[in-house]
């Protein structure tokens, strides 16, 4: 799923469970708006997700996950931005083309693992952080 949101991206009133799949969200232009929305509670138990948005905005995935994650906030890109993700060894896990601008990345992919270390690239900009199960 490639969500190129003018609103909140992935938006729930409740609580949001991805388990599968790959999802890419360009959060809005606007900076009152969320890549990632919800009231309650959200989870990542399996598949890819990539989304940039707006720090200000930004949230992550809560302690009912499996999966590792990062939340980046000091990287930010503009449309057509690059964004590459590789672990310790220099292999890429996972890359996507930003279709909007954004200053932080929630990442999750199935590959990745609670305690590793991973390195977001955002074009020549780069950050390393180790990833975990929470990222609210």
């Amino acid at each position: 799923m490639n969500v190129q949101a003018v609103g909140d991206g992935l938006d729930s009133n409740g609580n949001l469970l991805i388990n599968g799949g790959q999802i890419f969200v360009s959060g809005a232009p606007n900076p009152g708006d969320g890549a990632l929305d919800y009231e309650g509670h959200a989870a990542i138990t399996g598949g890819d997700a990539i989304i940039v948005g707006w720090s200000g905005m930004a949230q992550g995935f809560g302690s009912d996950s499996s999966q590792a994650s990062l939340l980046v906030k000091e990287l930010s890109g503009t449309a057509g931005s690059n964004i590459r993700v590789l672990d310790s060894e220099g292999n890429q896990l996972a890359a996507y083309t930003a279709s909007q601008a954004f200053d932080s990345i929630l990442v999750s992919l199935a590959d990745m693992e609670e305690g590793q270390t991973y390195t977001v690239f955002v074009d020549d900009q780069s950050l390393t952080a180790t990833a975990g199960l929470t990222t609210e």
